[in-house]
């Protein structure tokens, strides 16, 4: 923490300190609350306080979405600073609905799954790493980098990676738009639904074939991916698109292979599932055939 203050009181414009101390805090508290979820799920018994844990975590997701808008406020009508902007609704339509709605999403299918681990928070030391390096890349663009080294601002590439206005609010549009798909997927396989790949057949297990699955067969993990990659839009993060994009690919290749192998299973809908699988589309690029070799990848809280 002490480098981290060090950076911190070597810009001078009052503004970027304070917005910058302000993320510093959101990512250490994110890894903090990481760390204790961490310790606390080793634990059994009463030790863990559920209805604690989640009073905290909404609490927390609660405060995210206030500073957002105070960001969005403080932008439109005193700075006209775009990178405040950037960074509020960034705030507001990404983690804060994010983790809000997968846990509200949950709660509606069962009141089993109000936990706080539905709010996927903290699922994966990978996922707090990606969001603290969109962060850290926005920064150190916003703050280190000269604009001479920057994409012009009168070309297509800079109207979609330099930030202004309408670039963020389009983008921002574009995610929750994106995110729906998954929660309208989500929603309609009901119970069928589970944030982990499910390799025994429960008794209630159906093929859920028509609505927004007559079209795509996996609604949720499109609506991730692409609400993800519009996410870095957002902040104008032209390394992490990339970065992001590679991973979850590979990422979504490998899990979307593991799991249609085991639905194609006869133990689970056998033909049934090869028939559906081949009039749908997975909406993600170049995912079509099977590669089940990739099943190590398949052990993320990912839905």
């Amino acid at each position: 923490m002490g480098i981290i203050f060090i950076i911190f009181f070597c810009f001078s414009h009052a503004q970027q300190r304070h917005a910058l101390f302000i993320i510093i805090i959101i990512i250490k508290s994110r890894i903090n609350i990481h760390v204790h979820d961490q310790e606390m799920s080793t634990e059994r018994g009463p030790e863990r306080n559920l209805m604690r844990e989640t009073a905290l975590t909404g609490f927390f997701l609660g405060a995210c979405f206030m500073f957002a808008l105070v960001l969005i406020c403080h932008s439109l009508w005193y700075t006209g600073s775009v990178e405040e902007y950037a960074a509020g609704v960034y705030i507001l339509c990404i983690p804060v609905l994010f983790h809000m709605s997968e846990f509200l999403v949950a709660a509606s299918l069962g009141r089993h799954n109000t936990h706080p681990d539905t709010f996927l928070l903290t699922h994966s030391g990978e996922y707090t790493a990606a969001t603290s390096a969109a962060w850290i890349e926005f920064f150190l663009e916003w703050l280190l980098v000269p604009e001479r080294w920057k994409v012009p601002r009168g070309t297509f590439a800079g109207w979609l990676l330099r930030l202004n206005y309408s670039t963020v609010t389009v983008a921002a549009v574009m995610a929750v738009a994106f995110y729906l798909v998954r929660v309208v997927g989500m929603l309609h396989c009901g119970r069928n639904f589970s944030l982990l790949i499910e390799t025994e057949r429960r008794a209630s297990h159906v093929l859920v074939d028509n609505g927004i699955y007559a079209v795509l067969r996996h609604p949720a993990y499109f609506g991730f991916f692409w609400r993800t990659l519009c996410s870095q839009l957002v902040l104008a993060n032209p390394l992490c698109l990339v970065l992001y994009a590679v991973v979850m690919w590979h990422f979504f290749s490998c899990r979307i292979a593991y799991e249609e192998s085991v639905l194609e299973g006869e133990e689970f809908f056998g033909e049934r599932y090869k028939a559906y699988k081949a009039k749908t589309m997975a909406g993600i690029p170049f995912i079509y055939s099977r590669r089940p070799e990739c099943v190590c990848m398949c052990v993320s809280l990912f839905a």
